[in-house]
C-alpha cells in the first residue's frame, strides 16, 4: 500500500500528463454537451421510428445504464477490499458500502426508469423526470465530485478512471433517457400523475429519513468505520445552494442520546426541502407540458413539408 507520503506523492489518475480536471475547462464543457448532443442525434435519427421500436431502444438505454450501476458498485467493493488489507473480512470487504449501496439520487434513479421502463409505469417515469433528470444534469454541470475523484491521489488509477468515467456515462443517461422518452411520448403524465409522485416522492423521503439515522448509528456511531450516511439529503443539504442554506436556516435536533446523539433531524430543513421538491415538481411538469407541444409541433411541420413533397 505505501506510506502516508508515497500516497501523496502520487499524482491524479493522469499522472503520465499532469491532468488536473479543470471546472468549465474545454474537457468540462464537453461533458456538459455530451447527453444534449447524444440526445439530439438519438432523436433524430428514430425520429421516423414507430413507438414500440423506439420504446425497445429506451428500455435498453435504461438496462445499460442499470448496468453501469451493478458494475459500479462491484468495482467499489473491490475498492474497499484492495485498500483496506488490515480489516476483518466483513468490515473490508464493506469498507465502501456508501458507494456500493445504490441509493444517492441519480443512481436510484437507474433502477427507477429500468422499472419505469419494464413496468410502463406513468408514476415511476415521472419521480426519474421531475427529480433525477434534473438531479444528473446539475451533476454533470457542478461536478465538484468528478473533480474531486479524478484530482486526488490514488493508489488503484484504474478503478479511479473506471468510476470518472462510470460518473459522465451514468449521469448522461439519465439525461438522454427522459429527453429521448418524452419526444417518443413513451410515457404521458397528466396533473393527476403530478399530484401522485410528489406523494410518492414524500414516502421515499420520510423512508430515507429513518434510513439514514438506522445507518448512521449502526455503521458510524457502533461500527466507527463507515462514513455518515444522508441519502435523499434527508438529513443535511450539501454542495451549496439551495440545500446548504435550508440546513443553517434550520437547527439539528438530537432526539435520542445514544453514542452521543445518533437520530437527528431538521424540522425547517425537511419542511423547505419539500416544499422546494413540490414546486420543482410543477414547473417541470410544466416543462414537460411545453417540451410536448415543440416536440409536436416540429413533428407537424415535417409532416407538412412531407405531403408538400
Amino acid at each position: 500500500m505505501g506510506s502516508l507520503n508515497d500516497k501523496m506523492a502520487k499524482k491524479c489518475i493522469f499522472w503520465y500528463t499532469n491532468y488536473m480536471f479543470e471546472l468549465y475547462g474545454i474537457w468540462h464543457i464537453l461533458i456538459i454537451l455530451f447527453p444534449l448532443i447524444a440526445s439530439a442525434l438519438l432523436i433524430f435519427f428514430t425520429r421516423k421510428l414507430p413507438q414500440e421500436k423506439s420504446f425497445k431502444i429506451g428500455f435498453w438505454i435504461s438496462t445499460v445504464a442499470l448496468i453501469i450501476l451493478i458494475l459500479r458498485s462491484i468495482s467499489y467493493v473491490i475498492w474497499g477490499w484492495l485498500e483496506n488489507p488490515e480489516l476483518s473480512f466483513f468490515p473490508r470487504l464493506f469498507s465502501r458500502l456508501l458507494f456500493i449501496l445504490p441509493l444517492q439520487i441519480c443512481h436510484l434513479a437507474n433502477i427507477i426508469f429500468f422499472i419505469a421502463y419494464k413496468k410502463r409505469s406513468n408514476i415511476l417515469f415521472g419521480i426519474g423526470y421531475a427529480v433525477n433528470f434534473p438531479a444528473a444534469l446539475l451533476a454533470l454541470v457542478f461536478a465538484g465530485d468528478l473533480q474531486y475523484l479524478i484530482n486526488t491521489p490514488n493508489d488503484f488509477p484504474f478503478l479511479q478512471g473506471f468510476n470518472a468515467f462510470v460518473y459522465i456515462i451514468g449521469h448522461a443517461l439519465l439525461v438522454i433517457m427522459p429527453l429521448f422518452s418524452l419526444y417518443h411520448k413513451h410515457f404521458k403524465l397528466n396533473l393527476k400523475d403530478a399530484i401522485k409522485v410528489i406523494i410518492s416522492l414524500g414516502i421515499l423521503y420520510i423512508f430515507f429519513f429513518g434510513f439514514d439515522n438506522i445507518y448512521n448509528y449502526v455503521f458510524y456511531y457502533k461500527l466507527a468505520n463507515f462514513s455518515h450516511s444522508n441519502y435523499f439529503f434527508a438529513l443535511w443539504g450539501q454542495g451549496g445552494f439551495p440545500l446548504e442554506t435550508f440546513t443553517n436556516i434550520g437547527k439539528n435536533i438530537w432526539a435520542i442520546d445514544l453514542a452521543g446523539g445518533w437520530f437527528t433531524f431538521n424540522p425547517i430543513y425537511m419542511a423547505m426541502t419539500m416544499g422546494l421538491g413540490t414546486v420543482l415538481i410543477f414547473l417541470f411538469y410544466g416543462i414537460y407540458l411545453l417540451l410536448n407541444w415543440i416536440f409536436d409541433f416540429s413533428k407537424y411541420r415535417r409532416t407538412l413539408n412531407y405531403e408538400a413533397h
